[in-house]
């Protein structure tokens, strides 16, 4: 999933094809992005430590010297509160490392240790602590023949909105089918080919160990044909004192998306004690989240429309009630459309829908003002069910609309709920229009931003200033000169049209 990120010193500037907004972004910041670092070694200058906070996660890392121990720190610039590092490890990762913190980079505290790390990305939570300096002390490799390697190290005050805490954590369960249906097939991210399955008795159960108390309040179950129809969720601190959080003797498998009050402990636990076919417990995946940190389902008892339905037992209604128990069931064609009216046009950047059995591979999230003019801000043609987070960049919108272009098999689609949010406040500057269009021959309808805008002082409206284009990752896309008062954010940037931040410097 997306987050959005900003460097601290962006003077807060959104635009976005026909408006623009001054933009407060109130979601999580990597607070490592373009800070200075300092490493163990480097394999070359090819490989240097700044690449792992450049925020290109995909052609520039750090890769040390081949050889034990090695490590990289962050200096955040001042003390933070931080409590989330995730490391996007390259093939060469560690199995056995710690993630420290310090004040002075010198005295060292470890908030985190494995030594079963499964490479890949992985999201480390520990309790808030204040500090300076992170750090990644790597002392066992994977592969003795090459370093360690990180596209990208991340740190933030809190894991970033829509993380599956559960995801690569350590699992312990009651009992497994055979050793190809272990505990840690249920939190590896792969909803299609691994999953769990315990022995055929009851009751059986699996937890996982979210590697420090972390706070959360909903657990996604995605159940594969042999399910419980009566399990609890249960929480602890210690693995041996449970709490129930949730309890159900009417399970009804396929994709359950479980929500209690906000809760803060370590372990979480699937408790099964009635099955509900002659095998065993199976699960796909047990994620956990922390929804809270998405705001208000925008979407929730609003009006909605579908291009079809089967009232009143899988009505449209269903997908907005708040419950993952009730499902809108289309008819059989493979194109189908439903939209919610939030009521008045809002601003919103992400939608999370909860499937049934058969969901839509290919599909699209739309919005609209109207029902009549549709604008695309979500695409995926590789959706595999369960639960989907579908983040975009802020539109303002009164209609919401999941198009799909097809379905996993035949019969009706299924869709238990349609969830939108707001995770980003936005202020609307009145009083002045911020960007104005181009002419559609000079530059296809991109914008020139005036002074006023930023509110620069009179005498300095024609003043020399350097200006940074950043997209929303925070990662900056060029850096140019300006006078005049003007900047013409596609012809001076060289971008086409979208949503940027924009800084703004004498």
């Amino acid at each position: 999933m997306t987050d959005f990120r900003k460097p601290g010193t962006i003077l807060p500037a959104l635009f976005f094809v026909a408006l623009a907004f001054p933009i407060a972004v109130l979601s999580q910041t990597n607070l490592a992005l373009n800070k200075s670092v300092t490493v163990s070694s480097e394999e070359n200058a090819g490989y240097a430590g700044t690449y792992a906070v450049d925020g290109d996660p995909t052609n520039t890392r750090w890769s040390s010297t081949f050889s034990d121990p090695q490590w990289l720190y962050v200096d955040l610039g001042s003390v933070q509160s931080v409590s989330c590092v995730i490391l996007s490890w390259e093939a060469a990762y560690a199995t056995s490392y710690d993630i420290q913190v310090s004040s002075d980079a010198v005295s060292w505290t470890t908030v985190y240790t494995t030594t079963t790390s499964p490479g890949g990305t992985e999201v480390i939570s520990f309790p808030a602590t204040n500090a300076r300096y992170v750090q990644m002390y790597g002392r066992t490799r994977v592969n003795a023949t090459w370093g360690y390697s990180l596209w990208e190290f991340e740190v933030y005050t809190m894991p970033p909105s829509g993380t599956n805490l559960a995801l690569h954590k350590n699992v312990t369960v009651s009992s497994v089918e055979n050793a190809g249906l272990a505990g840690s097939n249920a939190v590896d991210g792969d909803l299609a080919n691994t999953r769990w399955s315990s022995a055929f008795s009851d009751p059986q159960w699996l937890y996982v160990d979210l590697g420090s108390v972390q706070t959360f309040n909903t657990v996604d179950l995605m159940w594969e044909a042999a399910y419980a129809s009566s399990y609890d969720i249960q929480v602890s601190n210690d693995a041996t004192n449970w709490t129930t959080v949730y309890s159900t003797t009417t399970g009804m498998g396929g994709t359950e998306e479980i929500t209690f009050t906000a809760t803060s402990a370590r372990y979480v636990r699937m408790y099964g004690s009635v099955r509900a076919t002659p095998y065993g417990y199976s699960l796909w995946e047990i994620e956990v989240y922390n929804m809270l940190s998405y705001g208000t389902n925008l979407a929730l008892h609003k009006a909605v429309r579908a291009s079809s339905e089967y009232p009143p037992d899988y009505a449209a209604a269903n997908v907005v009630d708040g419950s993952t128990a009730t499902e809108w069931d289309s008819d059989w064609a493979d194109s189908q459309w439903i939209w919610v009216d939030l009521g008045s046009v809002q601003t919103v950047d992400m939608v999370v829908l909860r499937w049934g059995t058969n969901y839509a591979p290919s599909y699209r999230i739309e919005v609209s003002n109207d029902t009549l003019n549709w604008t695309e801000v979500y695409a995926t043609d590789s959706n595999q069910g369960g639960r989907n987070d579908c983040p975009f960049t802020p539109v303002r919108a009164r209609y919401v609309r999941l198009h799909t272009l097809n379905k996993a098999t035949i019969g009706s689609l299924q869709l238990t709920e349609f969830l939108v949010y707001c995770r980003t406040t936005v202020g609307v500057t009145t009083g002045y229009r911020t960007a104005v269009p181009l002419p559609p021959d000079a530059s296809g309808g991109c914008f020139k931003v005036k002074g006023d805008f930023f509110r620069w002082p009179g005498a300095a409206q024609n003043a020399a200033a350097v200006a940074a284009l950043y997209d929303l990752r925070g990662r900056m896309l060029r850096r140019i000169a300006v006078s005049g008062g003007v900047i013409d954010i596609c012809k001076d940037f060289g971008v086409s049209k979208g949503v940027y931040l924009l800084k703004i410097g004498h």
